[in-house]
């Protein structure tokens, strides 16, 4: 999918054309759900069910050299993570700061009329899956707000640090949900495909394909099941 900008951000939003469950599949996961003890509902998207993989292209449409950030947020089934609900409203404005984003945010830098190609892999977008389980639905209630800055510096096979709450038995859903961002001092274009080996058939068939009647919503944004705002005390 083709984005073009100048000086302004550009935003697209791409969302996993999941279909909806049958009336059995429902019942299954909530019967899962039970079983495990899960505090969350099953996710009927999960990453057990999907690998995805994004490839994309950045192109420099001046004659000159340019700088560019590409980054990727979003989220799943329940919500979504955006990072500006996460700097801390009651440090000094020069500590306000905002915090990582899932994938991408290194700057691309482009020589005139110059193309650079990149790949978030199977494996960066299924940690960034497990990263949006911690954030925001799972996280320390008690330091939401810090919760992306716990978890986005580290790899989960890594450190528990900021995993802390997620469940042992917990069922993970899968980021169907992909916000890109790109931003840049001139004028660039991106494009980007999104590659998905679909293990137990949760893809509609082409025939069938249809964004608008697909489970997942399309919501310009979906709220996290815990947000910053939603768990702060009140004053």
């Amino acid at each position: 999918m083709p984005m073009q900008m100048g000086m302004q951000p550009d935003k697209d939003l791409f969302v996993l054309p999941v279909r909806k469950p049958k009336n059995d599949e429902m019942k299954a996961i909530m019967a899962e759900q039970t079983k495990l003890g899960l505090m969350m509902p099953v996710p009927w998207a999960a990453l057990r069910d999907f690998d995805i993989q994004i490839e994309w292209s950045v192109k420099n449409l001046d004659n000159t050299p340019s700088k560019a950030f590409l980054t990727v947020n979003g989220g799943n089934e329940f919500g979504d993570y955006v990072p500006e609900l996460y700097i801390d409203p009651t440090a000094n404005v020069n500590d306000q700061t905002i915090p990582p984003s899932l994938l991408g945010g290194s700057p691309i830098d482009l020589a005139a009329g110059e193309t650079r190609t990149g790949i978030f892999r199977e494996d960066e977008v299924a940690e960034a899956a497990r990263d949006l389980e911690a954030i925001i639905r799972y996280p320390d209630l008690k330091a939401v707000i810090s919760a992306p800055f716990k978890v986005l510096t580290r790899r989960s096979t890594a450190s528990t640090v900021g995993y802390e709450f997620v469940p042992p038995n917990d069922v993970i859903p899968v980021m169907s949900r992909f916000a890109f961002t790109l931003i840049s001092e001139g004028h660039v274009a991106l494009d980007y495909s999104v590659r998905v080996r679909d293990h137990n058939s949760k893809l509609p068939s082409p025939a069938m394909a249809n964004p608008m009647t697909g489970y997942i919503k399309l919501d310009d944004v979906l709220p996290a099941p815990v947000s910053p705002m939603a768990a702060a005390p009140a004053p």
